[in-house]
């Protein structure tokens, strides 16, 4: 009868010590579970992270686009007025220099004409030499206001040389400054990004640090609930029962 008894609880001894191998390994499942959900979280964090960042850069980056181009559209309608301006003021001149230049002939050749009457009467000239002098001063004078002319067909060419120049100029000024701002913006957001990475990268390694002593508590909790059991069953047991051995040690499984 005896004998029964103790073979009967030799086995209920085991079905403990399965019972609590088996809840261990379940709460060590878990646990790694937990841990696991816990990496994903920090890399699902980070990956949100990094596309709210990119979603802000690329906000700013139309927002910029469309800012340049109005930029760069007002500055060529400011061009393009001037342009008209400067064309409008030329054609008046155009058309008022050809009475400005007949004024002064005519002034000049009443001037010439008086001076040369002056100087015929005191030098006794015929007439045909006095027509001469005045044929070859109207043709100087002819000479002279094409070449007036020339000259200011030349002025205006250059006014309108130099101001296209200078839109031009203008333009790629802008679109330099213009570049060296969307440059600017993507170095920015990259050092972000590298930030972010950066951070993740800590918290990630933090969060491995503060893993193995979560680690440890677990299994010397374990064992801790092993010996507990033992102690238990040895007093349940007769003493010439053989327990198998406990481990003192903390076991590391691979979680």
């Amino acid at each position: 009868m005896k004998r029964l008894s103790d073979s009967y609880a030799a086995k209920i001894a085991l079905l403990e010590r399965q019972f609590l191998q088996q809840k261990q390994q379940l709460l060590r499942a878990r646990e790694a579970a937990i841990w696991e959900l816990e990496e994903r979280h920090l890399q699902e964090k980070h990956q949100l992270s990094k596309r709210q960042l990119k979603d802000i850069f690329f906000l700013q980056r139309h927002q910029m686009l469309v800012r340049h181009e109005k930029e760069l559209e007002q500055v060529k309608r400011m061009n393009a007025c001037k342009e008209e301006e400067l064309l409008k003021w030329q054609a008046i001149e155009k058309r008022q220099l050809p009475k400005r230049i007949r004024a002064e002939m005519k002034t000049r050749e009443l001037m010439f004409r008086e001076s040369l009457r002056i100087s015929m009467a005191n030098l006794s000239e015929s007439p045909e030499e006095e027509r001469e002098k005045i044929r070859k001063f109207q043709d100087g004078e002819k000479k002279r206001y094409k070449a007036e002319q020339q000259r200011h067909e030349l002025k205006q060419k250059k006014q309108l040389e130099e101001l296209r120049i200078s839109a031009e100029t203008t333009i790629k000024e802008l679109e330099q400054l213009q570049n060296e701002k969307r440059k600017m913006l993507m170095e920015h957001e990259t050092t972000k990004l590298k930030q972010l990475d950066e951070q993740h990268a800590a918290e990630l390694q933090e969060w491995k640090i503060s893993l193995k002593p979560r680690k440890q508590s677990l299994e010397v909790e374990f064992v801790s609930q092993r010996e507990e059991l033992e102690a238990i069953l040895k007093e349940r047991l007769p003493e010439d029962y053989c327990a198998p051995s406990t481990s003192k040690e903390v076991f590391h499984p691979s979680y």
